[in-house]
């Protein structure tokens, strides 16, 4: 699809981005988190 030039730049940067996209689809999802805190009820 790309030249060897462009991949070698679009990679990494594609790479650090996804962190970010994903956590923002985490938090779409699950805003309390993956791992909620419990709430301890008497």
């Amino acid at each position: 699809m790309l030249d060897a030039s462009s991949a070698n730049q679009v990679g990494p940067a594609l790479s650090s981005m996804a962190v970010y996209v994903l956590m923002a689809a985490i938090l779409a999802f699950r805003p309390e988190g993956l791992f909620p805190a419990r709430t301890r009820q008497a």
